[in-house]
């Protein structure tokens, strides 16, 4: 019995049993898979050459092909032979194609990850900020990816090599932790250029204190970070015993394996970055090499740029604190003039009113003496007669002043003198509404020192209370004795000092007064010291003033000390 004849070989689809009807090549006839442009083996549209190198070269269907056309004519054979080189290299050339994509990826997340840098960079001139951005650069992630990233920065003046910075875990147990919350805070790249996460909140302390503890001297012989600053290259060290100059540096990180980049800016030296993979132990390319080495060359710039924005905001600030002293100076210049100038005519007003003050004196005393005792206006010109004998003291003691005298000392009873400075402010007190209260507790103690100029600091002080209280007040004096000093406060319940005036409040000619001329209190501190005492005071803006003078008490005679019972 004769066969059937039977048919071509079996197509792909039966041979494959796929079970998509949709396909091209479903229940096609005489029409081979690979030669249909929609057959469903591939996702996406294919050239000819890459559905027989992918997919075709292994399929049965095919290989029965092949094999059928081998037993054929020579010149089927020629033409398999044509086509199975034709597949070698259609595979190589797509081999190549891959690799030139995958080359082309990786060129393009390098643009991409030196991009985000240069513009974080940028966005700052804060150079912590900039440290931090750069060596996050190094360790994250998307970045270079290496475990740890150490910033050592050379101070020239010194010749040294410091630890400034660093990012990673500092010990390998720390790491698991810390790498573990930033997979589950799946953060991009620019997420973590943007500002510290909540998992590596906690992790700078101890590397950076690890960082700090990198202090080596500048010597490119016997150090290799220094030695790559002088040859202006990275370097990397795969084992620091091996390698001269490296142990310093691998002691301190506790790492024998890092590379280390230089930080070069316009000539400059400024530091290097050393990073390593004391985790992981990951193997350093030689693209890792050259991206860090990109990376530190941008980092460099913009840290001298960040070092040079600092010096003249600094250089700045100095001049603009120059100015403002300048122009204080010269205020006071001004000030100092115009008194020299009311010091000439202050000479000759001396002059000029103490013969008339001197009339006034003896006419009041003249006139008091034709009254009767008791008398109203028999007082009343006694006391201008005091008051003149009084201006004329004053007016004796700055000739005397001026002349290079000193003035006339002796044993003084503060409390009088306190009495009588409040006297002289009588009117100005009543004017302003202050009420003005003497606690004496100095008892009979006395100090040694010119009556007229302990007035005058008195005044002084007193004065500048009663202006402090324009609404009204309460001054209130002091006196007592601690440890051989006397001791006089004078405390208001004024408006206060602020700090810039507490600051300059001794400082001669400065004055919050438009009249004023910014003396009396120096004057009065001035008239402390030559006593061998001191004026200091305490403010506190919106609640008063209190001024403390400490003046030394007055020895007793040899005589008097040893005069009494025996």
């Amino acid at each position: 019995m004769k066969e059937p004849h039977s048919r071509g070989p079996v197509r792909c689809w039966e041979e494959l049993a796929c079970g998509r009807p949709d396909c091209e090549a479903h229940d096609a006839e005489n029409a081979p898979c690979w030669l249909l442009p929609g057959t469903r083996c591939f996702d996406g549209p294919t050239c000819l050459a890459e559905r027989l190198s992918a997919k075709c070269a292994t399929c049965p269907v095919f290989e029965s092909h092949r094999a059928r056309a081998a037993g054929k004519r020579a010149s089927d054979g020629a033409v398999l032979e044509t086509m199975e080189r034709l597949l070698g290299e259609c595979a190589e050339l797509l081999s190549g194609a891959e690799a030139l994509k995958r080359e082309i990826r990786t060129k393009s997340a390098e643009v991409t990850l030196l991009g985000e840098v240069g513009r974080a960079l940028q966005s700052t001139m804060e150079l912590e900020a900039l440290l931090t951005v750069i060596l996050t650069a190094v360790t994250a992630g998307d970045g270079l990816g290496f475990n740890r990233a150490f910033l050592i920065m050379l101070d020239e003046e010194q010749r040294m090599l410091e630890g400034r910075m660093a990012v990673g875990p500092s010990r390998a147990d720390e790491a698991q932790a810390i790498w573990g919350a930033m997979r589950e805070e799946a953060r991009s790249f620019s997420e973590i250029l943007a500002g510290p996460s909540g998992a590596g909140a906690g992790e700078p302390e101890g590397i950076v204190e690890l960082a700090r503890r990198i202090r080596l001297v500048y010597d490119p012989a016997s150090d290799i970070v220094a030695r790559c600053l002088e040859d202006r290259a990275p370097c990397a060290v795969e084992d620091a015993r091996e390698v001269p100059g490296a142990r310093g540096v691998a002691e301190v990180i506790g790492s024998d394996t890092f590379v280390v980049a230089p930080l070069i800016a316009k000539g400059r030296k400024l530091g290097a970055i050393v990073a390593d993979n004391f985790v992981t132990r990951r193997a350093v390319s030689r693209e890792d090499m050259r991206l860090l080495e990109a990376l530190a060359s941008q980092a460099a710039l913009a840290i001298l740029n960040a070092s040079l924005h600092t010096s003249l905001q600094e250089r700045l600030s100095q001049l603009e604190d120059a100015h403002r002293q300048l122009m204080q100076d010269q205020l006071q210049l001004l000030r100092a003039e115009r008194l020299v100038a009311a010091g000439g005519l202050a000479s000759s007003f001396v002059h000029d009113v103490k013969t008339p003050l001197v009339s006034i004196g003896l006419m009041a005393r003249a006139a008091a003496a034709r009254l009767p005792g008791g008398h109203e206006v028999r007082d009343t010109l006694e006391r201008i007669a005091e008051e003149t004998v009084r201006v004329e003291d004053y007016l004796r003691h700055m000739v005397k002043s001026a002349g290079g005298v000193g003035p006339e000392t002796g044993p003084v009873d503060i409390g009088c003198v306190v009495e009588e400075a409040l006297d002289l402010l009588a009117g100005l007190t009543a004017e302003a509404g202050v009420e003005v209260s003497f606690l004496p507790g100095h008892g009979d103690v006395v100090v040694s020192g010119s009556v007229v100029e302990l007035r005058q600091m008195l005044l002084n002080i007193f004065h500048n209370a009663v202006e402090a209280m324009p609404d009204g007040g309460r001054l209130t004096v002091r006196t007592e004795v601690e440890g051989g000093m006397l001791k006089l406060t004078a405390e208001d319940t004024g408006c206060g000092m602020p700090e810039e005036v507490r600051r300059r409040i001794f400082s001669p000619f400065f004055t919050t007064k438009s009249e004023g001329s910014g003396m009396g209190l120096v004057i009065a501190r001035r008239i402390a010291a030559d006593h061998g005492g001191r004026l200091s005071f305490e403010s506190e803006e919106g609640k008063g003033t209190r001024f403390h003078v400490l003046l030394p008490v007055a020895q007793p005679a040899p005589e008097a000390a040893d005069s009494g019972p025996r």
